[in-house]
């Protein structure tokens, strides 16, 4: 697998893609209400290549027991499928995900409190072939384009 970023010709929304895209299968959309830095990205995941996730103990990947811990499944296939990353995209390896707080109390040993009423995984993550990724902090034209000479001097020749 090898990332491919590029600036699409044209802008639709990336909600108005999600919407769309709805009924994928495994489609994820994860959308930035926030400004600023902490809120600069909205991500669409379509086409899943592998899922991996736990839940009582036990790992499955792509719907099978995968007969090893989370944790080498994830470690092997990010060895096999590592690159650098080409831009400052908050991914690795082009996945989405999450770790229960179920999750990492397993590692420290201590039980939980409550009873469990939802029935769901305790980490799961889904590694995508294509990911649409909308870039708030990207401003086209550029905010200062009144100030480049490069820009200035070929809008007077046409002007």
């Amino acid at each position: 697998m090898r990332t491919l970023v590029k600036k699409l010709d044209f802008y639709v929304p990336l909600e108005k893609l999600a919407k769309n895209s709805q009924k994928e299968r495994l489609c994820a959309f994860l959308d930035s209400s926030l400004t600023g830095e902490r809120g600069r990205y909205s991500i669409l995941g379509k086409n899943p290549c592998l899922t991996v996730w736990e839940q009582d103990g036990q790992c499955f990947q792509n719907g099978a027991p995968a007969g090893e811990p989370m944790e080498v499944v994830l470690e092997r296939y990010l060895k096999d499928n590592w690159e650098e990353n080409p831009a400052d995209l908050p991914l690795a390896a082009g996945a989405i995900g999450y770790f229960s707080y179920d999750y990492g109390r397993k590692f420290e040993n201590v039980a939980g409190r409550h009873p469990q009423n939802i029935k769901m995984p305790d980490a799961w993550f889904t590694f995508y072939d294509n990911l649409i990724i909308e870039d708030a902090g990207l401003c086209i034209p550029h905010v200062e384009m009144h100030k480049r000479n490069f820009v200035l001097e070929p809008l007077c020749e046409i002007a």
